[in-house]
């Protein structure tokens, strides 16, 4: 799965499904709470709604979105990798193909997280990634992005 499919997925789940899963937690505890039986009915019908909405949206529709992000993805990336090759071989020491095969084309056992100035060190920066294979953050610091990504693989790869 290309990077910025799996980014989506985590977002959808961490900023929608979670949410709405401890709202229907909430919602429990407070239909146990009605006095009237119509009330708790209703309580209960709306959570259980939700709960087969969130299940749906979980199970198929992230699946299905998941799908056509990875096909769509490999297309761009198979547009956009020649184009990245090229500029590589006229800028020298970019990359660009690196980070164009890992965000579009090939599924990728780390995952970019962040670049940040290193304040001990000028001309250098500090990046986390996260090795998938066993979901630990790490950080690296380098002075460009492809001593980074070289830096990560050799952290994760052990790992793998």
């Amino acid at each position: 799965m290309a990077l910025i499919c799996r980014t989506s997925r985590t977002w959808i789940t961490r900023e929608v499904i979670e949410p709405v899963e401890n709202w229907v937690n909430q919602r429990r505890r407070t239909c146990r709470t009605r006095r009237r039986w119509w009330q708790r009915l209703w309580c209960w019908f709306t959570t259980i709604l939700v709960l087969i909405i969130v299940w749906v949206v979980r199970n198929i529709v992230v699946e299905i979105l998941n799908t056509i992000c990875v096909f769509i993805t490999w297309v761009i990336g198979a547009i956009l990798l020649p184009f990245a090759v090229a500029y590589d071989a006229i800028a020298g020491n970019s990359n660009v193909a690196g980070w164009v095969r890992d965000w579009f084309i090939e599924p990728t056992k780390i995952s970019f997280v962040s670049k940040e100035d290193d304040p001990n060190k000028p001309k250098s920066f500090i990046y986390t990634f996260i090795c998938n294979c066993d979901k630990t953050t790490f950080s690296v610091n380098a002075s460009n992005d492809v001593e980074a990504q070289k830096l990560a693989t050799n952290y994760c790869k052990p790992r793998c």
